[in-house]
């Protein structure tokens, strides 16, 4: 019998003040939004945070969107973000879609996949778990569910993600196996445009509001 998909601890990727180079590394934008893990098994599918909290029942409009999965039972790895119009938001922009009950401008971004129909793929490189990753939503066609493809060049990634304001790029073995934890394999590294923005944004949220005691 089939073991079913169960929750795995993440990777978490370690900061750092400068991305990694050498052919052995791939490079992936990171946005501002939910470390997301979406767990199919039969007819039901999951989401859950980088804690392992079940959030399926607050996006259910997107849960009904990703079903249409074509496989059997999978793990995903990837990134919840909300949509604002041009641009996609911040993780204040998810809480506002789903306290508005339209968490139909959630989506996944997509960018590791740990098992897919019976087989544990942790054990293979990253690089080859993505290729199958990117083949899996290439059959799915499922717009709330996008691939995150990898790149070689990080000085080029970093220079664009600074310029759109995104919060950085994590850096991460080509090679490398999955393996749950901080480990030194998967590398993140902020923008400082974005560090600047996010301080404003927490100092509003932290200034005291007139009259309070």
């Amino acid at each position: 019998m089939t073991p079913t998909p169960h929750f795995i601890p993440p990777c978490i990727p370690s900061l750092a003040k400068s991305l990694p180079t050498g052919p052995g590394w791939l490079h992936e934008p990171k946005l501002d939004g939910w470390r997301i893990q979406l767990i199919k098994a039969g007819d039901r599918l999951a989401l859950f945070t980088r804690n392992g909290n079940d959030i399926t029942a607050r996006l259910l409009r997107l849960v009904e969107a990703l079903g249409a999965l074509p496989v059997r039972s999978c793990i995903i790895d990837g990134e919840l973000v909300a949509d604002e119009g041009d641009r996609i938001g911040n993780v204040f922009s998810i809480n506002r879609a789903i306290g508005d009950g339209r968490d139909d401008l959630c989506s996944v971004l997509a960018f590791d996949l740990l098992h897919c129909d019976g087989d544990d793929l942790r054990s293979l490189p990253l690089i080859d778990r993505k290729n199958a990753l990117d083949a899996l939503l290439a059959t799915a066609s499922i717009p709330a569910l996008s691939y995150v493809a990898p790149h070689r060049d990080g000085a080029r990634l970093f220079t664009t993600v600074d310029e759109l304001g995104l919060e950085g790029v994590v850096s991460k073995r080509a090679a490398a196996p999955y393996r749950s934890g901080r480990r030194g394999e998967w590398v993140k590294v902020k923008c400082q445009r974005w560090l600047e923005a996010n301080r404003e944004r927490w100092r509003i949220f932290q200034r005291p509001v007139e009259g309070a005691s």
